[in-house]
Order: structure tokens, then sequence, then C-alpha cells
């Protein structure tokens, strides 16, 4: 009955560090506000990127954020040998190969672009400054997703090869109008950017997360003060500590090993102080059971 015990004590915390383990490990990821999945893996913080003065180290354009991205395109079945829309998911990696761009000034219009993957993907993002009877202001003219159907390992099932060759879907418009000399962020809900190519074809969507933009006025190569989305000015839910599952599933390990601890305790308290069935305790000694009394038998009515 002991080993029975034992070894149910012993499953119970086998079991409870495997769910340790597990609550520890989606604590950890939870410390971030966002994780993404896609092709290129986990990004757990937002990309910082910035345009610099020539020949110098002064940061005229600044931008932080993290993308996810989808890509429709028309794709064959080599079993069925029919066309069908695939769906392409993929994430712009934080730490990109190439940032490049042109500052604002008179005469220039300012714009960043970052290249990854070994230059398959350019995301090019064009600025623009306009005058308004309450100030000065800038938004984002064009967003642009150039990507290169040639690459086999993203695009596997192209259903046309005319298709295999690098396209460009484009956004254009007016996006997070801005004061000037201020930032623009939004934090807590992603934005999305939906773009068309150049036949309206194809559907590519971005999504923007934990996203803040200043294109011109930047000082001591910090962000100014950010006017937020509408998103952000919402009330926003509790926000949890990211190590909240650790310690739920440590007070829950705590509870169930006292639980343990108690009823073993008793168990034991009780088979010292209660008697055998029929027999009374008291007179029970080493050799002496033999003149142990018995309980009384009640009468019986019937």
């Amino acid at each position: 009955m002991m080993e029975n015990r034992r070894g149910f004590l012993f499953f119970l915390i086998f079991k409870g560090l495997i769910l340790f383990s597990r609550c520890e490990k989606k604590g950890k990821e939870n410390a971030f506000d966002v994780i993404l999945e896609g092709h290129h893996g986990k990004s757990e913080a937002p990309g910082n990127f910035s345009v610099f003065v020539p020949g110098t180290s002064r940061v005229c354009l600044k931008a932080r954020f993290t993308m996810t991205f989808d890509i429709e395109y028309f794709a064959r079945d080599p079993v069925k040998n029919k066309d069908y829309i695939e769906l392409k998911r993929g994430t712009m990696p934080s730490l990109v190969s190439v940032v490049g761009g042109r500052c604002m000034n008179e005469t220039d219009t300012p714009y960043m672009y970052l290249q990854w993957d070994y230059g398959y993907y350019t995301l090019n993002i064009t600025f623009h400054t306009h005058r308004h009877e309450t100030g000065d202001l800038w938004d984002v003219h064009v967003v642009e997703l150039t990507y290169d159907m040639n690459n086999t390992r993203e695009f596997p099932y192209v259903a046309h090869p005319s298709d295999r060759t690098k396209k460009t879907a484009k956004y254009e418009g007016h996006l997070f109008e801005t004061p000037v000399g201020m930032s623009y962020e939004c934090s807590f809900q992603p934005t999305q950017i939906s773009l068309t190519d150049e036949n309206d074809v194809y559907g590519v969507n971005l999504y923007l997360r934990r996203m803040q933009l200043q294109p011109t006025q930047i000082f001591d190569n910090q962000f100014s003060s950010a006017k937020p989305c509408v998103a952000d000015l919402e009330p926003q839910g509790p926000v949890y500590s990211p190590h909240l599952h650790t310690s739920m599933a440590l007070v829950l390990m705590i509870a169930v090993f006292g639980m343990l601890a108690v009823y073993s305790f008793y168990k034991r308290y009780r088979a010292k102080i209660l008697p055998i069935p029929g027999i009374i305790m008291s007179t029970i000694k080493t050799g002496d059971i033999q003149n142990a009394q018995l309980f009384p038998k009640e009468p019986s009515y019937e």
C-alpha cells in the first residue's frame, strides 16, 4: 500500500515538473507583446531602422515596427493539374540586410527602403508633407512591397512560368497623418495595409505591429513625442505579468503537495488512534493480542 502511495506521489511530482517547464516557457514568450510566426521564424522584438544624413551620424528618418505579410498568387496542383490561389505568409526579420533611403529637404521626397532574404523582398515607404490650416503635417504616401517569384523556396508552386518575375504591390494614399515634429505610434493593435499589384490581380496584405515612424525633425537620434493611433487611445485590457503562468503553476503545485501531505498525516494519525474493527485498541499490547477485549455487539431487534 505504501509503495503504491509513493509511486503515485512521484507520478504527481513528475507531472508537476512538466507543467512547470511548459508554463515557464510560455511565460518567457509572453514577456514580449507580440510573437510573430512566419517563414523566417519568430520575431520577438521590433526592428529599429534609421536613415542618416549623408556623411554624418545624425538620423534624419527613423522607423520601428514588426511586419508580417501574406501574398496571393496562382499556383498549380501537380496531382490534380489544376490552378488555385495560394497564400504565401511571411515575416520581415527585425535585422534586415539593407536599410537605405533619403532625408527630407526642400526638393526631395523622403523615403526608406528595407531589403531582406538576399534581396528577394524589398519594402519601400515614401513620406509626404503638406500644409494644413492647423500647421504642417506629414503622412505615408506610398507603401510598396517588391517580391521575387523566381525564388522557388518562397513560391514553390507558381502556375505559369511567366509569373516567375519580380512583382511590386503598391498602396498610394495618405496614412498616419501627423504634425511635423512629432512621431506616429501604434503599439497595441496591428495596422493592416492592403496593396495591389500592377495588374490588380494579386492581393498583398501587410500587418505592422508595435509601430513608430518619424520622417523629419529628429533630435538626438530619438523619436519625438508621439501622436497615438486611435486604437492606442482606447482603454486596453489588464496587463498581466509575463511570469503569470509560472506563478500559477507554482501555486498549483504547492497546493497539490500540501493536500497530499495533509492527507498522508491524517491517515497516519487516524491509524494510530482508531480501533481495529471489533477490538478495543487500548487492550492491545505486544504479544497480548489474544487477551484483547471485543466490542460487545448491539442487540438485534429483528
